[in-house]
Formats: C-alpha cells, sequence, structure tokens
C-alpha cells in the first residue's frame, strides 16, 4: 500500500507526503498487531534466481485500506482534542493514538486471526 493508492481515497486536501510517510507504516503496524496478521501472499512475480526478488509480498485488504484512511483522517483533526466549536457546530474527540472508535476497529474484524 503506498500513499499514492491511500491519497487517492481521502476526500478533499489530502496530508503531506512526508506525513503520510511517517504515519502509513505506524498505522499498518497496529493494524497488523490487531489483527494477529502480517498480511503476506504468496508473490506470483518470484523468481528464485534474482536475488531481489521476494518469495512473499504484503498485501492489504480493502478493509484494511479503508481503515487506514480513517485512521489518517482521525489523527488529522488532532488527536487527544477534547472539542471543538465553530459557530453552532460542535464536536468532540477522546481518542489517543491508538484508541480508535469501536466503528472504525469493526472494518478489520474480518481480517483478524486467533493468536496462540
Amino acid at each position: 500500500m503506498d500513499k499514492e493508492e491511500i491519497k487517492g481515497l481521502i476526500p478533499g486536501d489530502a496530508p503531506t507526503d512526508s506525513y503520510l510517510d511517517a504515519v502509513i507504516p505506524l498505522i499498518l503496524e497496529w493494524v497488523e498487531d490487531y489483527c494477529n496478521d502480517d498480511f503476506l501472499i504468496d508473490n506470483p512475480d518470484y523468481d528464485e534466481d534474482d536475488p531481489d526478488s521476494d518469495e512473499e509480498i504484503k498485501s492489504y485488504p480493502g478493509g484494511v485500506k479503508l481503515f487506514v484512511v480513517e485512521a489518517i483522517k482521525m489523527q488529522a483533526r488532532g488527536i487527544g482534542m477534547q472539542s471543538e466549536s465553530l459557530g453552532d457546530y460542535s464536536v468532540s474527540y477522546q481518542q489517543t493514538t491508538t484508541d480508535y472508535p469501536v466503528s472504525m476497529r469493526k472494518m478489520l474484524t474480518p481480517y483478524r486471526k486467533m493468536g496462540w
């Protein structure tokens, strides 16, 4: 999953490239730990004679990609922000960096594996 793919899924102004370069790997690491899955699949282009060819590659399903987009949007709003008001509009947040809402974590339910 690369930042261009993520930027295409974020409506409006996407965060900066440097922000995405920093945050995408962190969110994916959290997702892999939460799902107990490294999302590795066999590389169809694997060439055992090529030392630079990987036998397995990472492949993230659509639900994981959507979770990453929502996590980026949530973090861009401001982690730990208690409330924000603009005229009659008011919104409150109470998240930490890894306290994703249940509604977001449900996106990952189909991809979770049992840990032994």
